[in-house]
């Protein structure tokens, strides 16, 4: 009779670790597809890192041109094209393979950033309204009913 209890208490044993074991591997399955799928966490991580390079190197490249332009009315030396992109390079923000030097274009992955003169200006209209407020736009599109002042800034 002992001997029966015992085989009936190894067969409970045996389909509780089965089920423990099915489960531990849904678990396991549901763990990588999180970290690993095109939405997992590794991919999203990935994502954001190049999407933050690649704002660091834009917002170097517009304070330089904003350092060159504000250069040209005081007349004071800037760094030259050169002098950015090494200065890039070394801070590990920029890779020589995404540098275009021809066309002063840097690739990063999906994301173009013009670093010369490779992307036209465009001219820049403003208006200043009745009320106060201020308005810019890339074309001659404000309501001229409100409109107290306006100037157009031509691309040179």
């Amino acid at each position: 009779m002992k001997k029966i209890q015992t085989q009936k208490n190894s067969g409970i044993t045996l389909i509780a670790l089965v089920i423990t074991i099915i489960v531990l591997l849904i678990l396991a399955g549901v763990t990588i597809a999180t970290l690993t799928g095109e939405n997992g966490i590794i991919t999203r991580a990935s994502e954001a890192s190049v999407e933050t390079r690649a704002a660091a190197v834009q917002e170097q490249v517009n304070l330089w041109k904003t350092e060159k332009e504000a250069g040209n009315y005081t007349n004071t030396s800037v760094k030259s094209e050169s002098e950015l992109l090494e200065e890039m390079k070394d801070a590990g923000i920029l890779f020589e393979e995404e540098i275009d030097r021809e066309n002063q274009i840097i690739t990063i992955e999906d994301k173009t950033i013009y670093y010369g003169e490779g992307k036209p200006l465009t001219d820049i209209y403003v208006a200043l309204y009745n009320d106060g407020t201020l308005v810019f736009n890339s074309k001659d599109e404000f309501d001229t009913s409100k409109i107290v002042e306006s100037f157009r800034k031509y691309k040179r």
